[in-house]
């Protein structure tokens, strides 16, 4: 509880591990919207904290998914659409959690969707997919598959 800030009536509940930007709520409010300071990182037009997700448990549902996917200690881009992936697997996508709003401003509209394949946790992000294992990767990843999607390794820790 002491590295909280309140600042006003909000409390400062996440700092950006590079201290980019702060999310924060409204003290005392249990439904309180998420308001965020990202955006000044890209508007110059923008002043303080912004709305950027109605529910607080939208929002940590949405960053604690995104967080999963890149701590994973191998992490993969993909090019291409939902489908493409799906040829890496051989049992169906599942979602997990669709339209995710976290950072961006409200009215941008969801930036995150969610998906699941046996050990896999896809990630779309902007348009872009993020795959995310712990375990040996499926054979799929390392076979002829890819050579009809773009498949680029970011880490293996």
């Amino acid at each position: 509880m002491e590295r909280l800030k309140k600042d006003k009536n909000r409390i400062t509940f996440l700092e950006e591990n590079q201290a980019n930007w702060t999310c924060q709520v409204e003290a005392g409010n249990n439904h309180s919207s998420v308001y965020c300071d990202a955006c000044l990182l890209w508007d110059d037009n923008v002043e303080g904290h912004i709305i950027v997700n109605d529910s607080l448990y939208h929002f940590l549902k949405t960053f604690c998914l995104q967080e999963v996917v890149f701590g994973c200690k191998h992490l993969y881009t993909v090019e291409g659409k939902i489908d493409n992936i799906q040829k890496l697997f051989d049992k169906p996508i599942e979602e997990v959690w669709l339209n995710g709003y976290y950072i961006s401003p409200k009215e941008d509209g969801p930036t995150h969707s969610f998906y699941c394949c046996e050990d896999v946790l896809v990630m779309e992000l902007h348009g872009e997919y993020w795959l995310g294992h712990h375990c040996d990767a499926p054979a799929a990843f390392n076979g002829d598959v890819l050579s009809s999607i773009a498949l680029r390794k970011i880490t293996s820790n």
